[in-house]
């Protein structure tokens, strides 16, 4: 039902980009009245200490950017940014490892270099004898598919359905 009365709705961009504490106005247009700005929401009187406060942290905030743009322009933040994601990536494939080695002394997980042929044909069923070829770390099972006969095909003729029978044909 509000839906009714609301003719559109617009947000506007943040007034600081990548930062917690920022602004950001949005518009509420209604239907038959425009846009609509409540009393209540216009602007607070601040006291002399929170206007204070609220100068230091734009002005850290600018400082803090100005150096960002610097260290962007000079390369130092790729370099940075490069050396925080080889570390996380080691410490991603440590855990990865941590994990691995917990599963394979369980018993859950076998490496593919314990994983042999011999050991292959052990888990095969008895109704398929897969045997498998080693590429890198990877087993791949050597499958044959044989070649079978086509299926018959049915053709609805005027007489009824025919299998394999040449349209002119009459069974």
């Amino acid at each position: 039902m509000l839906n009714e009365f609301i003719e559109k709705i617009l947000v506007h961009e943040r007034d600081r980009k990548g930062s917690i504490q920022t602004t950001q106005e949005v518009e509420i247009y209604f239907n038959f009245v425009g846009r609509f700005v409540p009393p209540a929401f216009g602007e607070a009187e601040l006291t002399p200490e929170e206007l204070e406060e609220i100068r230091k942290r734009e002005e850290r905030k600018d400082r803090l950017h100005q150096n960002y743009l610097k260290r962007k322009a000079s390369g130092a933040q790729k370099r940075y940014e490069d050396k925080i994601k080889k570390r996380k990536k080691a410490e991603i494939e440590a855990k990865k490892a941590a994990i691995r080695a917990e599963d394979i002394a369980k018993g859950v997980f076998v490496p593919c270099q314990q994983f042999t042929a011999e050991r292959a044909d052990e888990r095969s069923t008895n109704s398929m004898n897969i045997t498998y070829t080693q590429n890198g770390d990877y087993l791949i099972p050597n499958i044959i598919i044989r070649k079978t006969k086509p299926h018959r095909t049915l053709r609805q003729t005027s007489q009824g359905v025919s299998g394999n029978a040449p349209p002119d044909t009459v069974q």
